[in-house]
């Protein structure tokens, strides 16, 4: 998640030298048509919204691949990449498995994934946790 978020930042050659995150979410001739939402196209929000959702998954997953704060980590990753995709889903630029990076996304906030993460045996343990 943290490669791909890092993707949105960057240009690319597919997408004409210019980023995914302009191309596909902030772009000046961006039209969001969410048929299942609203009957009429809704105007685009702002660039600064997409640049911070981007931003958050990426500092979300960051934490999310360290180990620490894992739930509030994989709520982070959740709600960031849900919004990006459901935005996203509307056009043709999707894939299949953005939506496996969601499913995943929320399996581990219910998950006890960080028991056993690398961080925590390199950390100083409270006394509480001997």
């Amino acid at each position: 998640m943290l490669l791909e978020a890092l993707t949105f930042f960057h240009p690319s050659f597919s997408s004409g030298g210019r980023s995914h995150l302009e191309v596909y979410y902030a772009g000046p001739d961006i039209r969001f048509h969410l048929p299942y939402l609203f009957p009429e196209s809704l105007d685009p929000l702002p660039p600064g919204v997409f640049v911070a959702a981007g931003w958050v998954l990426a500092a979300g997953s960051a934490l999310l691949m360290l180990g620490w704060f894992h739930r509030i980590a994989a709520t982070t990753v959740l709600v960031s990449w849900g919004f990006l995709y459901a935005i996203e889903c509307t056009r043709t630029y999707w894939m299949s498995y953005y939506w496996l990076e969601l499913l995943v996304a929320f399996l581990l906030v219910w998950m006890p994934a960080s028991r056993r993460s690398w961080v925590r045996r390199y950390l100083p343990r409270s006394p509480a946790r001997r």
